[in-house]
């Protein structure tokens, strides 16, 4: 078996920086001898990250890859394009990863390897950061503002959540291809809604359709959401760490010095309570 992480690094600076910490996670807790690093970026970015690839032990791909236009969205977007930019069908399981995640056990053992079996080839399996809480699905990060009561019913009824489009995961068939180049297509001719970048159109269209698993990964893929300073982001402590997680994602779009030095914080812990793969 044989397995995919593929990164989208195109917009700014402090994405580089950010994802720098994740690899370090990532290859500190994780056995990548089956799983292959696929970095997504554009000319402004390919030679920093060249040269942390080049100082790592592990093999990188990378593809340039410039959006149209130098937007948030046009950079979120690439992760739909993975079909067209480079040849994932020769993987068994596929995952893309943000750059702004912590890894503290190892991916290959706890996820690919533990769950490819249960995993259809027409599903994305992804996590909730709002169970089944029924005011999350009209909220602009996973909607268009516009689900009618009986809608709502009708995912929780199906225990169709709301989903990151931070980290998940899938099998690259040809049913998954058809998937991505519809979404993407649909998240297109909806730009005139008021959205969350590509999250929230990614979400409309999988509830339709019903295509988002977020039971598989429950617990495993944990999300944490990082404010301002002057909001409140408390020390963190030994007891903020819960081994059961295998990636913890610090969602947020902005405030990337705070994202970083929270990083920071919780690898160090991470690596005091957790010294060795597993």
């Amino acid at each position: 078996m044989k397995a995919l992480i593929y990164f989208i690094i195109n917009y700014d600076y402090f994405t580089v920086k950010l994802w720098k910490l994740t690899m370090k996670s990532l290859i500190k807790y994780s056995n990548l001898t089956n799983v292959d690093i696929l970095v997504i970026t554009n000319k402004t970015f390919y030679k920093p990250i060249l040269r942390l690839t080049e100082k790592s032990d592990i093999k990188i791909h990378m593809i340039l890859h410039d959006c149209p236009d130098n937007t948030l969205l046009d950079s979120r977007l690439r992760r739909l394009e993975i079909f067209d930019v480079y040849n994932i069908t020769k993987y068994d399981v596929v995952m893309h990863m943000d750059y702004d995640c912590i890894v503290q056990k190892c991916i290959w053992e706890n996820i690919f390897k533990k769950y490819i079996s249960q995993m259809q080839d027409n599903k994305i399996y992804s996590y909730t950061e709002e169970k089944n809480n029924k005011s999350s699905y009209n909220k602009l990060f996973y909607s268009f503002q516009s689900y009618s009561h009986k809608e709502i019913r009708k995912f929780q009824k199906n225990n169709a959540n709301t989903f990151s489009s931070g980290v998940f995961m899938f099998k690259p068939s040809k049913k998954m291809n058809r998937v991505f180049k519809d979404m993407y297509n649909f998240i297109i001719s909806n730009l005139d809604i008021r959205h969350f970048y590509e999250q929230s159109g990614m979400n409309v269209y999988a509830h339709d359709k019903m295509l988002v698993d977020t039971e598989l990964l429950s617990n495993i893929i944990v999300s944490r959401n990082i404010k301002p300073n002057k909001h409140g982001n408390p020390k963190l402590h030994d007891y903020d760490i819960d081994i059961r997680n295998v990636i913890v994602h610090f969602c947020g779009i902005g405030f990337v010095k705070e994202k970083e030095d929270r990083m920071r914080e919780y690898y160090r812990l991470v690596r005091k309570i957790n010294p060795c793969l597993n």
